[in-house]
């Protein structure tokens, strides 16, 4: 092979003809792996366990399908939620950090209904636990909906050695802010997923994943690009006449003015979130 399997940029057209013939396209793409070469740092990146992005989770069909706004939570939950267990994480702390800015206003990003259901499956997949707050946690008299704490299953909490996948927090950004669509962000999910265990990336192996049609894939593509959350490098046919991408994650700043509230605001009482001392990061 080329040097990083980039027989494509060989300017010599004998040499780049002979090494094209002889390229093997799966290989080349573990030898340049966009994941690999990526360097996110801590602030703008999260984590997600992998044992949450099987094929059965991923697929948009089935008893174990794990959906968009699913991903989400979880995803914002690895952002915002504390690390140690002394400061507890509610409800209306994940409300604030999933809010976005439509006509100057900063709204939630999904209907109530949609959040109960989707906190409801979550612990149905054994993600997390919502329980009751405690007196010392909360001092109404009747908490509320949002007044009940939410935490991490011990399953999830644990991520063995390096089974898990890291990425841009732009990409929940633009989730939030109702740029990408739930199936848009599993794409997402699911070529980070492959690109991180080396599996091929076509659109036939993410079709057979996620159980959607390959034009629908291919849309889901084309508008993360848009969003600016990923850059596809389309390569020239091989010799069998395949088309072959190469995936790239990018980060991007675009989204944050409308979903970068301040949690933070102890001048305002109503504004407080569970005595959280956290800011959203942009």
């Amino acid at each position: 092979m080329a040097v990083g399997g980039c027989w494509w940029n060989i300017k010599e057209e004998r040499t780049s003809g002979i090494v094209r013939k002889q390229c093997d396209k799966f290989h080349c793409r573990q030898a340049i792996n966009p994941y690999e070469s990526m360097s996110i740092l801590e602030d703008v990146g999260v984590k997600i366990n992998q044992k949450v992005l099987t094929d059965s989770k991923l697929s948009i069909k089935g008893k174990n399908t794990m959906s968009g706004y699913e991903y989400l939570i979880l995803t914002v939950l690895d952002k915002y939620m504390p690390k140690t267990g002394r400061t507890v994480f509610t409800i209306k702390d994940l409300k604030y950090c999933m809010q976005y800015k439509r006509s100057g206003k900063w709204q939630f990003c999904m209907d109530i209904s949609t959040l109960k259901k989707t906190l409801e499956d979550l612990e149905n997949h054994k993600c997390i636990k919502v329980t009751e707050p405690t007196q010392a946690q909360c001092k109404k008299k009747n908490p509320s909906f949002d007044d009940k704490v939410i935490k991490l299953t011990r399953g999830l909490k644990d991520v063995d050695m390096d089974k898990y996948i890291i990425f841009y927090y732009s990409v929940a950004r633009a989730f939030i802010c109702h740029q990408i669509t739930q199936n848009e962000y599993k794409i997402y999910l699911c070529i980070l997923n492959n690109l991180k265990d080396s599996k091929s990336c076509t659109l036939e192996k993410i079709s057979i994943t996620l159980d959607m049609k390959k034009g629908n894939i291919l849309k889901a593509i084309q508008n993360l690009e848009i969003a600016s959350l990923l850059r596809v490098d389309r390569l020239p046919p091989n010799a069998n006449d395949k088309q072959h991408n190469m995936y790239y994650p990018t980060d991007t700043d675009r989204w944050n003015d409308v979903t970068n509230i301040e949690l933070d605001k102890p001048d305002k009482s109503d504004d407080m979130v569970s005595g959280l001392n956290i800011t959203l990061i942009a």
